[in-house]
């Protein structure tokens, strides 16, 4: 369970780091899960509902960027979205009963920019009823700063919902500069495997190339309250029920003043495909691939 402090610090602020969640043998059971999975995708040809390859990736050279909801693919991952330690923490903040939204595993290898991920937030994806919703990115290796962290902007959880349209189509990335922001007031979010970040809907983040030698592998699962309804509806009752990870389910939405954007492809393409026209506008060198 987290402190009051860091619970105080996660409402001002709408983010938030706690070390060591994870054991050394957890992270390497989760390593091992990892490197199955990119072993696995050496057959796959194009990105599809399961991979989101690189560009050069091949059966000789798998570039696997992404892996969508990889707790369906891996007994490791179907626990981890379980781990008592991390519904802990998850549980000060967003209360007793928790329902699990999805997971995604993120490959951040060394170089190129087919990896960045522009500023967005997640709300402006899937719009909730209230906002006790959050990510938690679980970091699998050590990252430093040249590895390209999650970097998120302080207190943006609490502002607008900013446009992520660029020129009548939805991009799932949004100019900062338009609501004052600029990347010098973004907090890396580096730390040492085992170590989880959390981060609210609503805020602001976003991540630079990885310039070191060692891919970054980070895994974000999001949670909610259980009376935290998508606005888009829920495809299958009973699915939704079985997302249950922590008390009891709620029948009853629990309605709060949010500000919500509809996405314009509803949430069906995703973040690296919707990112693709507007890829390192934020970083501009730093988002350009070395040659």
């Amino acid at each position: 369970m987290l402190g009051s402090s860091q619970v105080r610090f996660y409402n001002d602020n709408g983010y938030l780091l706690v070390e060591d969640v994870l054991s050394p043998d957890e992270v390497s059971e989760m390593q091992s899960a990892i490197s199955e999975l990119i072993e696995q995708s050496r057959t796959a040809t194009k990105s599809d509902a399961k991979y989101v390859l690189g560009g050069g990736h091949s059966a000789e050279t798998p570039q696997l960027r992404r892996v969508t909801d990889p707790e369906k693919y891996h007994p490791a991952f179907e626990t981890l979205r379980h781990h008592e330690g991390i519904l802990d923490v998850v549980q000060s903040l967003l209360g007793l009963n928790l329902r699990f939204d999805h997971g995604k595993l993120n490959i951040k290898e060394p170089g190129g920019d087919d990896a960045v991920i522009e500023w967005h937030q997640d709300w402006a994806f899937y719009p909730h009823t209230n906002g006790d919703m959050l990510a938690v990115g679980i970091l699998l290796d050590d990252c430093d700063e040249e590895n390209g962290p999650l970097m998120v902007l302080p207190g943006s959880h609490a502002g607008p919902i900013l446009d992520h349209n660029e020129k009548g189509t939805f991009t799932g990335a949004t100019d900062i500069r338009a609501a004052g922001l600029d990347n010098e007031q973004a907090i890396s979010l580096a730390g040492r495997a085992g170590s989880i970040t959390l981060h609210h809907v609503r805020t602001l983040h976003a991540s630079k190339p990885n310039r070191g030698d060692r891919a970054r592998l980070l895994m974000l699962n999001s949670y909610k309250a259980a009376d935290c309804w998508p606005i888009l509806g829920v495809p299958d009752l009973d699915w939704y029920h079985g997302c249950m990870v922590r008390g009891e389910t709620s029948w009853t939405p629990r309605l709060e003043a949010n500000p919500v954007r509809i996405p314009a492809d509803l949430g069906q393409v995703g973040l690296f495909k919707t990112q693709e026209t507007v890829r390192g506008r934020s970083f501009g060198d730093e988002a350009r691939a070395e040659t």
